[in-house]
């Protein structure tokens, strides 16, 4: 973290904003002076109650030991901050991310090599449609032709 002054402007900005570097600060923990105005008071006794806890299902322990933060599920605690929750889904989510470009990727490949093989078998998707299109008035014509002898 950068160094801090105790100026009225960094108190002012370190009471308004909730994290700063990803850390929860309070500003008694940095030993800075009371902020100057009654709204900028408020904002510093309210961010003691800040770090609210996040209750992990079996879900998020497995998310939180995919993502390094706990070797295994038994070290999770009953409660975590919402920061770990938070930095846990985020690692998760680019994983996931990442492994659908590959799956997308390798499913594309697939698609060429399974088209290209069609072309080599006399497949088309114009062939297909005319010959669908030929059996349904073959269809069509058969049905007016069993109408028209009852």
């Amino acid at each position: 973290m950068a160094f801090l002054s105790k100026s009225a402007s960094t108190v002012r900005t370190l009471c308004l904003l909730k994290t700063v570097a990803n850390a929860e600060v309070k500003c008694c923990q940095l030993g800075i002076q009371a902020p100057v105005t009654v709204s900028q008071s408020r904002m510093c006794s309210t961010l003691d109650g800040l770090k609210k806890k996040h209750l992990p299902t079996d879900f998020d322990k497995r998310m939180l030991v995919w993502s390094k933060i706990y070797k295994t599920t038994e070290e999770v605690p009953d409660s975590i901050s919402f920061t770990k929750m938070s930095k846990a889904k985020d690692y998760f989510r680019v994983r996931f991310a990442a492994i659908m470009s590959v799956a997308t990727f390798v499913a594309s490949i697939g698609y060429i090599i399974s088209g290209k093989r069609a072309v080599q078998r006399g497949e088309s998707v114009s062939r297909m449609n005319l010959e669908w299109q030929q059996r349904n008035r073959d269809e069509v014509q058969a049905r007016k032709r069993q109408e028209g002898q009852q």
